[in-house]
């Protein structure tokens, strides 16, 4: 039924990331992140060379509570914007593991929700970078990335397209001139999937508007 070409959604999110490595600035790499209640995903790409990094133990659903393996609750609030204690932090992640389903209702859960989502990345991307060409690595400096495109439900459904690009940010540091781009409708695996078969689609669908550029980041 498929025609051959049923796809693993990560490779399909690492196959648009490598891509566009080959596209834009050779000198910089590509990064994607796709942050899940279930996993959490980084792709970094450097003039085609695709690492790929898949945690299915960090997420902001069920499994939100083995963050705590990788970080303190002081972690998580020292993103956070208004002062909370340790405990409401592990109050939130455990309720959020028991009803992953849940969205935050009240203003200080909004800002421990995009916290914990800060966290996440921050753990996962210092976790992926020992998997990177030794050229790009550095302990704890992203190097230079152009551009940067974020995906997942966390980022997709912020009330503001703001809170995602702090959110990414403060968990990436990234530095140099780069440019922050959210995939709302989640379709980068998707025209992944199709690059095989339809690849001259898959490139309208890049340059289609789709996707929401959240600006372009000097630092």
């Amino acid at each position: 039924w498929s025609g051959g070409y049923l796809r693993l959604t990560v490779d399909a999110f690492g196959r648009v990331v490598r891509y566009l490595s080959q596209v834009y600035d050779p000198d910089k790499g590509v990064l994607g992140v796709d942050l899940g209640a279930s996993h959490t995903t980084l792709a970094a790409a450097f003039d085609g060379d695709l690492r790929l990094s898949v945690r299915t133990e960090l997420g902001l659903g069920s499994v939100l509570p083995n963050l705590l393996n990788y970080c303190t609750p002081e972690d998580v609030l020292r993103w956070m914007p208004v002062e909370e204690s340790p405990g409401s932090v592990l109050d939130y992640i455990y309720n959020k593991a028991l009803y992953p389903a849940s969205i935050p209702t009240e203003l200080n859960e909004l800002h421990l929700e995009y916290a914990l989502a800060r966290q996440i990345l921050r753990s996962a991307l210092t976790l992926a970078q020992p998997s990177w060409p030794e050229a790009v690595r550095h302990s704890t400096v992203l190097p230079a990335m152009e551009p940067i495109i974020a995906s997942g439900a966390a980022m997709s459904r912020a009330p503001r397209p703001g809170y995602a690009a702090l959110a990414l940010l403060d968990a990436l540091q990234p530095r140099g001139v780069s440019t922050l781009v959210l995939d709302p409708y989640s379709l980068v695996p998707a025209v992944g999937a199709a690059a095989g078969p339809l690849p001259m689609v898959t490139v309208q669908v890049l340059e289609s508007g789709s996707f929401i550029s959240l600006g372009t980041v000097v630092s």
